[in-house]
């Protein structure tokens, strides 16, 4: 049976609300978007139960916490390439040329 989560986050209904409005365009529409994605996978996440594991850091041992059950690998975040950027300039601007130092 499917559960329903009401998340009631009061970032996520900041940006619900501007999403709404007609003066946003789909540019800031979609990062808005991506932002609140961003904020329903920690709400989504917060009770996962949690074992103490022991690690050793540079310094010394400790005891950490890790999701029960799960050997989670470490994934980075996507982010747009620094060539998508130049759709950012706006129209009929072209990007800029990348600078290179001379060696």
């Amino acid at each position: 049976m499917t559960q329903l989560h009401i998340i009631n986050h009061p970032m996520i209904q900041h940006k619900l609300t501007i999403m709404r409005k007609k003066e946003t365009g789909s540019k800031d529409f979609r990062q808005l978007l991506d932002e609140i994605s961003m904020l329903m996978g920690y709400e989504v996440t917060r009770d996962l139960p949690l074992e103490d594991v022991e690690i050793e850091t540079p310094i010394s041992k400790m005891t950490g916490k890790e999701i029960s059950g799960r050997k989670l690998a470490i994934v980075p975040i996507l982010r747009p390439r620094n060539d998508d950027r130049a759709a950012d300039l706006g129209p009929g601007r072209k990007s800029r040329p990348h600078r290179t130092l001379q060696g």
